[in-house]
């Protein structure tokens, strides 16, 4: 016998817990119990698998982006400062390399990959995005 729900969603749970096994009376009261206190959220965590404390933080990845920026541009930025102005661009350069060539192999270590195909992944693009940001700051006429 199919028991009756009071929801669409209460009447997914009530399926989901017949599928786990329960009589249909049974599974209708226990979806009823789930849904009563938030249907929308026991729909999240028990369909969606969704739970709250693993939701995104838009605000906290926003810091830590502006955070990883700011931290990233201090060895550029004192290679310019330190070296003279005949050398300062290759300083730059040659710096931002070594600092990407550091952040590969300390992610690759971090996350438990090969290091040499870390860092030569983060030197390259790091050097692509290098190239084409002074290829358009030379199209517009800046110097970048």
């Amino acid at each position: 016998m199919r028991a009756v729900c009071a929801t669409a969603i209460s009447e997914t749970a009530c399926e989901m817990a017949e599928a786990g096994g329960l009589p249909s009376p049974l599974a209708a009261e226990v979806a009823e119990a789930l849904t009563a206190h938030g249907a929308l959220e026991a729909h999240a965590r028990d369909e969606l698998g969704l739970q709250e404390d693993r939701l995104a933080r838009p605000l906290q990845a926003a810091g830590a982006s502006a955070l990883s920026f700011a931290t990233g541009a201090v060895l550029p930025l004192l290679a310019i400062g330190i070296f003279g102005s005949a050398s300062r661009v290759i300083a730059c350069i040659v710096v931002t390399v070594l600092a990407l060539a550091g952040l590969g192999a300390l992610g690759a270590r971090l996350g438990g990959a090969p290091e040499l195909p870390s860092v030569a992944r983060v030197v390259f693009w790091g050097v692509v995005a290098m190239g084409a940001t002074s290829a358009i700051g030379a199209l517009v006429g800046s110097v970048v």
